[in-house]
C-alpha cells in the first residue's frame, strides 16, 4: 500500500473521487464551519470499503454545545485571541445523524481521565463509512 499525505485546502483542492481508503481528521473538525458538508465531500473521495476517522475532536449534545461555546468564548478572550471564536465551531451529534457512523471509543469517565493526567483523550473516536 502507498501512503500519501495531502496538505491542501480541501474546499479548493478536492481529493480524488473514489480513490481514498482512509481519512483521518485529528483535532480538526472544530475548525470547519459545516461538518455535514465536510463529511459529504470526504465520503465522495472514499474507495469501496474506505473509512473516515474522527479523533481528538469534541462532539457535543445540543445542550452541551451551548455551554461549550461560552467556555470557549471566555477562554479565547482571556488568552487575548477573541477573534478565534469566529474560527472555532462546536459540532453536535445531530450533525452526524445522516451518516453511517460508529463510536469506536468513548471518552473514559472524568475520574479516569484525571488519574491518567492527560494520557487519554476526553473525546470520542468516530468511524464513518459510505
Amino acid at each position: 500500500h502507498h501512503i500519501f499525505f495531502v496538505h491542501a485546502n480541501i474546499s479548493i483542492t478536492p481529493l480524488p473521487k473514489g480513490q481514498v481508503n482512509f481519512i483521518l481528521l485529528a483535532s480538526s473538525i472544530q475548525y470547519f464551519s459545516n461538518l455535514k458538508e465536510l463529511i459529504t465531500n470526504l465520503l465522495s473521495s472514499l474507495a469501496a470499503g474506505g473509512e473516515i476517522h474522527i479523533v481528538d475532536s469534541p462532539v457535543y449534545s445540543s445542550a452541551e454545545a451551548l455551554n461549550a461555546r461560552e467556555r470557549t468564548r471566555i477562554y479565547f478572550k482571556k488568552k487575548g485571541f477573541g477573534k478565534m471564536n469566529d474560527w472555532y465551531h462546536h459540532h453536535t451529534w445531530s450533525e452526524l445523524e445522516s451518516f453511517k457512523f460508529k463510536i469506536l471509543s468513548k471518552p473514559p469517565p472524568r475520574i479516569i481521565r484525571w488519574a491518567l493526567k492527560g494520557g487519554s483523550t476526553p473525546f470520542p473516536w468516530i468511524k464513518i463509512t459510505a
